[in-house]
Order: structure tokens, then C-alpha cells, then sequence
């Protein structure tokens, strides 16, 4: 693990004072600061990167994989797609133009996108809907507390929706008490199902840490509830309890409560991994600018029977690929720390 003296302890540590007068690979560098900043499972940061002379290729760092939570390593490129968006914005807020080539065929030494940046371009050239989209890439956490009981504006959740036009995907948003009661059932049956494998238990714990400040990856033990002393049993508690029970007891009220759920649906390839990714990211970006918070309830996709069973309670023709519920919160969530960019970073 990186000492914490060396890491990035905070999102909110970040410079946005771009070096206007430093080398292309030093604006570069500067840029993957910002993708480095999206959301990733269970904080693993599963991406590498490696700067050109006119841009830079992406990796799926496949050693961060996690082989049981996620053996087929669809959240682990949702997480890629989700820092691909965030290069996006920030390349549109400093004026670069982005141009992107993807690689879909799944290969895991291949670099999954080639983006070619060119700075200094002509406004028109600068993707404009993006570029407001950038202070909130650092405003943007993950909120595990339990939100408010306001209603989220219909005009907010339909411009979210509206935003998988023109893509493979879809991002369904669901505020219907009914059918969000169901879906919240089976989130606690996806609890109860993963906690019960021991070797699902030990996947997870390993990213579970009750001393937050001394990693630059995973999860502080208080985003599981562990608070004050009980910290410090966490990774165990979690590599040896079965927690199910409670763990759906607690999740199940989370979701009940939340004003809106938001799954995010598409065929499964790497390309609609990747595509998710990036669509997570935008919209994710989009409601922090609305003042909304969101966490995820993906027990039920990582579950084969019950992700077809939550495709049908959503009634839409391909399978979700990740769930979240969203609202509005008083609480301030945890922030997660992120390996520093010497770690990520390779030049040719």
C-alpha cells in the first residue's frame, strides 16, 4: 500500500491551476488528475494510463479486479468508462479537444481507449455541454447516509433519463412506491445471497479498512457502519460474519426511503460496460450540479437470478448493469482517497 504521506488524501486536495506554461505531458498529467477522481468498485481504482505525444491510452488494471464480487469484470470497466468521462469534462473545461478511439474487444493487455487530446483548439471545437459539468467532478461523493424525504423534481430525473439518448444504454428512474418496495426486496435478498459466501466475504474485506487515512484505495470501515471502536474489527467482521441480516435490514430502509432509484441498463459487451461507465459519470455529475446525493444497491445485478428478476420488475429488454438510489442529503459523506497519480501514470 502507498504510505499516506505520498497519496492523495482527498478529492478535494486537487489543484484546478492548470500549468498553461508546462509541457503537453504535463497538461496531460494534469487532466488524469480529474479522471482519477470517478467512482470505482468498492474504491479499487482499477485504471492505468499512459500519456503519448498527442494523448493518452487508457488500461483496465486487471490485478484490482475483484474475482468474486465482480467476476466478469463489468464494474471493473464501468469504473474505466466513469474516468473516461471525467477526462472528457476536464479536457472540455481547459480547452482541449478529445477525441476518443475505443478498443471493445476485451483483450486485457490492449489499451480499451486511445484518446488523442489537442490543446488549444478553437472554441468550437471544445465540447461545450461537458465543460460546466467540471467543478462538480470534485463535489461528487458517494453518500451512504439516509436522505431526506423530498420529492426529487420530475424535470430533474427525466433530463438524468434523457441523458442515454444517442447510446447503448438506458437509465430508467423509478419513483413509484410500489415498484421501488420490490426492488427494494430484492437488494436485501442480494445482501442475504453475497454475504452468505465466505469467499464473496473475504473479496470484499479486502478493500475494507478501519484505518481510512493510512490507504489510498478501498473503503473506510465507516461507509459499512462501523464507527468509533468498532472500526478497528471491520475488515474482519466483514471476512468472518455473515452480516446478511443485517446488511439487508439496513440497505432494504435505505432504498425504501430513497425519493428516486436510477438502474442504468444495456447488453453486455465491453463496449456497453465502457458506455455505462461513461453514462454513470454524466449523470452522476448532473445531479450533484442539482444538489442530489447517490450511493449504489448492486447486490441484485452481482446475483444472476435476481438481476433477471429486477429486469423485469423494471420491464425494459435488457439486463441493468447497475443500480442507485438518489435524493437529497444534510449528511456529509465520506470522502474516499485516491492513489496518487505517479502510481497510475506511465509516459512513452
Amino acid at each position: 500500500m502507498t504510505s499516506p504521506d505520498a497519496m492523495t488524501l482527498s478529492p478535494a486536495s486537487v489543484s484546478d491551476d492548470f500549468p498553461a506554461d508546462g509541457r503537453f505531458e504535463q497538461q496531460v498529467t494534469f487532466l488524469l488528475r480529474f479522471a482519477i477522481l470517478a467512482p470505482s468498485t468498492y474504491n479499487t481504482q482499477p485504471w492505468r494510463f499512459r500519456v503519448s505525444c498527442d494523448g493518452v491510452e487508457i488500461f483496465a488494471d486487471y490485478t484490482r479486479r475483484m474475482p468474486v464480487a465482480d467476476p466478469g469484470g463489468r464494474e471493473l470497466l464501468m469504473s474505466i468508462g466513469a474516468a473516461v468521462m471525467n477526462l472528457r469534462v476536464a479536457a472540455a473545461h481547459f480547452g482541449f479537444g478529445c477525441d476518443i478511439a475505443y478498443n471493445h474487444s476485451g483483450a486485457s493487455e490492449a489499451a480499451l481507449a486511445n484518446v488523442r487530446l489537442t490543446p488549444a483548439v478553437a472554441q468550437h471545437q471544445v465540447d461545450r455541454a461537458l465543460a460546466p459539468l467540471f467543478p462538480f467532478i470534485m463535489r461528487r461523493h458517494t453518500n451512504r447516509h439516509a436522505f431526506l424525504l423530498s420529492r426529487i423534481p420530475v424535470s430533474v430525473l427525466e433530463r438524468a433519463s434523457a441523458l442515454a439518448d444517442g447510446t447503448e444504454a438506458r437509465a430508467m428512474t423509478s419513483t413509484d412506491g410500489e415498484r421501488n418496495a420490490r426492488i427494494a426486496d430484492l437488494v436485501a435478498r442480494g445482501d442475504r445471497t453475497l454475504m452468505a459466501d465466505a469467499a464473496y466475504r473475504r473479496n470484499i474485506s479486502a478493500w475494507v479498512h478501519a484505518h481510512a487515512a493510512s490507504h489510498a484505495d478501498g473503503l473506510p470501515a465507516q461507509a459499512f457502519g462501523f464507527d468509533g471502536r468498532l472500526a478497528a474489527i471491520a475488515p474482519w467482521a466483514t471476512r468472518v460474519l455473515d452480516l446478511g441480516k443485517i446488511r439487508a435490514a439496513h440497505d432494504k430502509n435505505l432504498c425504501l426511503e430513497a425519493p428516486g432509484l436510477i438502474a442504468l441498463c444495456a447488453n453486455d459487451s465491453t463496449g456497453n460496460f465502457l458506455a455505462v461507465g461513461e453514462l454513470l459519470e454524466c449523470i452522476l455529475l448532473h445531479l450533484t450540479c442539482d444538489g442530489l446525493h447517490h450511493s449504489y444497491f448492486n447486490m441484485p445485478v452481482q446475483v444472476p437470478e435476481l438481476r433477471t428478476e429486477l429486469q423485469g420488475v423494471l420491464d425494459v429488454s435488457v439486463p441493468p448493469q447497475l443500480l442507485l438510489r438518489v435524493g437529497y442529503s444534510l449528511s456529509e459523506p465520506i470522502r474516499t482517497p485516491r492513489r496518487p497519480i505517479e502510481e497510475v501514470v506511465q509516459y512513452l
